[in-house]
């Protein structure tokens, strides 16, 4: 059995912005897969 992670493994540093967040601003971006998704080919 493998361990599960959980969001405590991940040690990105607390940002903070004022609602709405722009993700541009975040450091690292976040990757919602609209441009990196492959699909099965």
């Amino acid at each position: 059995m493998t361990k599960m992670q959980h969001d405590d493994d991940f040690k990105f540093p607390k940002q903070h912005q004022p609602e709405p967040g722009l993700q541009s601003k975040m450091s690292p971006q976040p990757d919602d897969g609209s441009t990196t998704y492959a699909g099965c080919n």
